[in-house]
């Protein structure tokens, strides 16, 4: 019996195996990409609706594998055009492993050139 013969009569969508790979991979593109998209859109929307600012990451980027989200190149600037907040990478790790006692726990992160400015504007939060 040929393998595409197989494959259609075998019904491969009822495997555990399929299955279990379509999960994966599902969940390998919501990390790779849909997590970043939203984060970046949420970010420059927030600032927008809280502070009425504009700004936000130019490039976020998540592994969901490693639990790893980077940020790059973010800049907040009010409404005179100063900027208040800024920084060319953040990096946060999640220790996935203290999941299970219960002890949630970020790996070494850094941040990168930060700069920003507090004054009084920031008294109405």
């Amino acid at each position: 019996m040929k393998l595409a013969t197989r494959l259609i009569t075998k019904k491969w969508y009822q495997s555990k195996l399929f299955w279990l790979l379509f999960v994966i991979l599902l969940y390998a593109l919501i990390g790779f990409f849909l997590v970043p998209y939203l984060i970046k859109s949420y970010t420059e929307d927030a600032v927008q609706a809280r502070f009425g600012w504009t700004g936000g990451p130019a490039e976020v980027s998540f592994n969901p594998f490693e639990m790893a989200l980077t940020v790059n190149d973010l800049e907040v600037r009010d409404n005179s055009d100063t900027r208040v907040l800024a920084f060319s990478e953040l990096l946060v790790n999640f220790d996935l492993g203290s999941i299970y006692y219960w002890a949630w726990t970020l790996e070494p992160s850094h941040l990168n050139q930060p700069s920003g400015s507090a004054d009084q504007r920031f008294r109405h939060l």
